[in-house]
């Protein structure tokens, strides 16, 4: 096991966002659409594959999951539902300048798709240094929950944000409310 992911093993509510991931995503996903995260693959992605990496991500299975993304994205360097599953693996596992990196990918590779925002709105938030950071996150997660008003993931990551800001959605300097145009 990664040595940082040994460490957020033993850390509670590390393992708790891995779980609620899953259940937000799973109920915002039709059964058979694809990869939990990221919604189907694109660019002839092999959705089975990329499942299969991210069920060993959330039985922490880490060795195994990142050499299944690895290969996944071998194989697949254009989709970015890949990328979106590497760079959440990435930031949970404390490699922020990788998963920076792959999750830039993804917003890339689709620049207006809700769940990619959603991945680079995370993965923001956790890196973040400041203050100043963590509100660059709060910005991509009310563009994730403006592209996918129906993504429990993106409100989730977006609320995330907020919550790590202080804010709480009604900012006098920023219109924050998502369900504006």
């Amino acid at each position: 096991m990664h040595p940082s992911l040994a460490a957020c093993a033993k850390t509670p509510w590390i393992s708790l966002s891995l779980v609620a991931v899953l259940l937000l995503q799973a109920c915002s996903v039709s059964v058979g659409t694809g990869p939990v995260l990221g919604g189907p693959t694109a660019s002839g992605g092999d959705p089975a594959a990329l499942a299969a990496a991210q069920a060993d991500l959330f039985a922490n299975r880490y060795d195994q999951a990142e050499a299944s993304y690895r290969k996944y994205l071998g194989s697949h360097p254009s989709d970015p539902a890949g990328h979106s599953g590497y760079a959440l693996f990435l930031s949970y596992s404390r490699r922020f300048t990788e998963a920076l990196a792959e999750a830039q990918t993804a917003v890339s590779l689709r620049p207006r798709t809700a769940s990619a925002i959603a991945v680079n709105t995370r993965v923001h938030d956790w890196s973040a240094q400041g203050l100043t950071d963590i509100k660059a996150a709060v910005v991509l997660g009310a563009d994730a929950v403006k592209l996918g008003s129906q993504s429990a993931l993106a409100h989730a990551f977006y609320s995330e944000a907020l919550a790590d800001s202080g804010e709480n959605g009604e900012n006098n300097d920023r219109d924050w409310d998502v369900r504006r145009p």
